[in-house]
């Protein structure tokens, strides 16, 4: 990797890398930095991406283009369901679980879903062009983030899957919106969203 220069975001972030390189004059170099996770992204993360991409795209410094990469043996795992904070909009006592309705509980959840799909907007309204450089896995909120950047470079190692449905989540933070637009509405589109599989 060229030699990399202290950009002033770097320091402001916990699960992101922001970096220049002398190679690379020109651009900005954002990494997904949970590489012991494979780049799950967590409530903390994912309100990094959209306050780093706000930040970035009105800086008015001399950056051309922006490097969205991910660290370590994947672009990113997708969300990391082990991160309780993701989750508490949906959680109550135990006491309550019987008696609240699954519509009122998905109702608490809705501004946190909004605070998600504004933080990836971020990246799609960025002036600075985006470009995400996937390399392996490719993962659900991994599919969303790809999606918002203006483009996306692949290594032969790259793989993808919408991983949500698996859950029993709908991909709401973009990928049933971006992706069709980005390859057509194909059968094989409709199988990654509706089967969650490669």
């Amino acid at each position: 990797m060229p030699q990399s220069l202290n950009h002033p975001l770097n320091a402001k972030f916990q699960h992101l890398s922001i970096n220049r390189h002398e190679s690379l004059p020109f651009a900005t170099v954002v990494a997904l930095a949970r590489p012991e996770k494979r780049n799950a992204i967590n409530a903390i993360m994912w309100k990094e991406i959209g306050q780093a991409f706000r930040q970035l795209g009105t800086m008015g410094d001399d950056c051309r283009c922006i490097l969205l990469i991910g660290q370590g043996k994947g672009f990113c795992s997708g969300i990391d369901v082990t991160d309780e904070k993701f989750f508490s909009g949906l959680s109550n006592d135990d006491s309550d679980n019987d008696t609240i309705d699954p519509a009122r509980k998905s109702l608490a959840f809705r501004s946190q879903i909004l605070e998600m799909q504004a933080a990836f907007s971020a990246v799609e309204e960025c002036p600075v062009p985006v470009v995400a450089a996937i390399h392996g896995a490719c993962v659900g909120a991994g599919i969303d983030l790809a999606c918002c950047a203006d483009v996306r470079l692949c290594s032969p190692s790259a793989r993808f899957s919408v991983r949500e449905v698996r859950l029993g989540l709908a991909a709401d933070v973009g990928t049933l919106q971006r992706l069709p637009k980005l390859v057509g509405f194909s059968s094989r589109v409709r199988e990654l969203c509706l089967t969650g599989g490669e």
